[in-house]
């Protein structure tokens, strides 16, 4: 499987006008994404999925540098200790890490995105609450792509679903769950945000409510995962707005709290041991 895994960066195309800088954050590897004339204070935190069991800043840097390069801002992607030999709450915690560190950095919560996918989605969310039990300042969005966000492996689309599924059995969803509970409650909502009351686990006022999040999260025929917070779509993910303006655009002016773009985004305060990764 981890074979496998590492050549998902192999389906995308390069971004292209992204530079990718290797540093290291609260003790663990992660990449800069700095997309050309991106804006310096805003930042989408990036978490990779791959079930906690497998993926990497690597297999997913093409992923988030489209991502800020579509955004108009930098990405910093980072890596968290996972399954089989760390459990809940090392992910998290690790996560939870990498975001004190950006803020630290002088980075203002409210120009920080959040984003991940599939387990990263989940550890998105899961980051955020474990955040605001620490009184930190909660980002401003999430940027959820399929997040992975109840660990009851319950839902009933796993046997409806059955017969037009590639990977993701019931049983095999079961297996990582439990690899990464480690006999934990599958309802822990730091686990399973799921089960979390979500209320100011964004800076956004549009923060759903646990029955709206829940009611989105339900699998519907076309939609096998749970949405974003904003409004609870599963259909849409919520986002920083965009810091510049599209192509079509570029003429008109820009509103008066928009950023300005500089040429090209420096990457603010880092290690000596940082270096630049050749695209």
């Amino acid at each position: 499987m981890r074979d496998r895994v590492e050549h998902w960066g192999d389906l995308t195309a390069e971004p292209g006008g992204v530079d990718y800088i290797e540093i290291e954050v609260a003790g663990l590897p992660a990449l800069w994404a700095v997309p050309k004339e991106s804006a310096e204070d805003r930042v989408v935190l990036s978490f990779h999925g791959g079930g906690f069991v497998s993926g990497s800043i690597y297999t997913h840097r093409k992923l988030f540098g489209h991502l800020a390069k579509a955004i108009g801002a930098r990405a910093l992607i980072t890596d968290y200790r996972g399954t089989p030999v760390h459990s809940h709450p090392v992910p998290l915690e690790d996560t939870t890490a990498a975001y004190r560190w950006l803020l630290d950095q002088g980075i203002d919560a409210k120009h920080v995105a959040v984003a991940g996918d599939s387990s990263g989605g989940g550890l998105a969310i899961s980051t955020m609450l474990r955040a605001r039990e620490l009184d930190l300042p909660t980002a401003a969005a999430l940027m959820l792509m399929s997040p992975w966000v109840d660990m009851t492996v319950s839902a009933d689309t796993y046997e409806s679903n059955r017969e037009t599924e590639a990977f993701f059995y019931q049983e095999v969803v079961a297996a990582l769950a439990a690899m990464y509970l480690a006999g934990g409650d599958p309802k822990d909502p730091l686990a399973s945000p799921l089960h979390a009351d979500l209320a100011g686990s964004t800076s956004s006022p549009s923060s759903s409510t646990p029955s709206r999040w829940r009611q989105a999260a339900r699998p519907r025929p076309t939609t096998q995962s749970a949405g974003s917070p904003r409004g609870c779509d599963p259909s849409s993910a919520s986002t920083m707005p965009p810091t510049r303006p599209a192509p079509s655009e570029a003429s008109q002016s820009r509103s008066i709290d928009e950023p300005r773009c500089c040429g090209r985004a420096s990457v603010g305060p880092q290690p000596a041991t940082a270096r630049l990764v050749d695209a």
